[in-house]
């Protein structure tokens, strides 16, 4: 059964695969699209100034992801020093608060003594 399959599929796909449907091209006897040089060449210019502008658009894309890039770590910079300097002002006014309980706290002491 399977051999029947296989061999009327065989025998179906040949004359598919054998009708002719376009222009065939010969080597160099006529007038062909691709063996003409002047196509030849105005294709090649295609295909340069294709490969032009895509590296043109590839670098000008490269470039907005670089300045994007600097652009967003200038901002976390900048932000990580206004975290930075806010930590600092914190510490310094603790700090300024504690020693004034201190000298508070001496004076409270040796005014003690002294009655």
């Amino acid at each position: 059964m399977k051999f029947y399959v296989f061999s009327m599929l065989l025998l179906l796909s040949l004359p598919v695969a054998a009708q002719p449907g376009g222009k065939m091209i010969k080597g160099g006897a006529g007038p062909g699209l691709l063996s003409n040089d002047s196509v030849i060449k105005k294709l090649e210019r295609i295909k340069d100034s294709v490969a032009k502008a895509r590296q043109i658009q590839d670098s000008a894309g490269v470039k907005e992801n670089i300045s994007n890039n600097m652009d967003s770590f200038i901002r976390l910079q900048n932000e990580q020093r206004d975290r930075q300097k806010r930590a600092a002002i914190i510490r310094i006014a603790i700090g300024v608060a504690l020693f004034i309980v201190l000298i508070i706290g001496l004076r409270r002491k040796t005014a003690k003594k002294r009655n």
